[in-house]
């Protein structure tokens, strides 16, 4: 056994029953849905991407930033989907 694994056991008490040693570190917790690029939601939406970037900046779709990127939730886009079937976006086409 090494020096450092004596004291890391003495400082941090025992590892798992094994001797495996175990990580405290906490792993980040992963979305539930990958959130997809402007190139992506043009795609689903049969839109261009330069109509995306107009309504983000009109703020009538929703979506997220990552710094200076743009992402887009697939249920938000269902949702706006759904909204335009049933006519209740005024002024947006089928």
């Amino acid at each position: 056994m090494t020096v450092r694994r004596v004291l890391t056991r003495e400082v941090l008490g025992p590892n798992d029953p094994e001797g495996k040693e175990t990580s405290t570190r906490q792993q980040p917790e992963r979305l539930a849905e990958p959130l997809l690029t402007i190139k992506q939601a043009a795609e689903r939406l049969a839109l261009s991407p330069l109509t995306l970037y107009a309504w983000i900046s009109r703020r009538q779709i929703p979506h997220r930033r990552l710094g200076r990127q743009v992402r887009f939730s697939e249920d938000d886009l269902a949702a706006i989907v759904e909204r335009v079937e049933a006519n209740e976006c005024p002024g947006w086409r089928r």
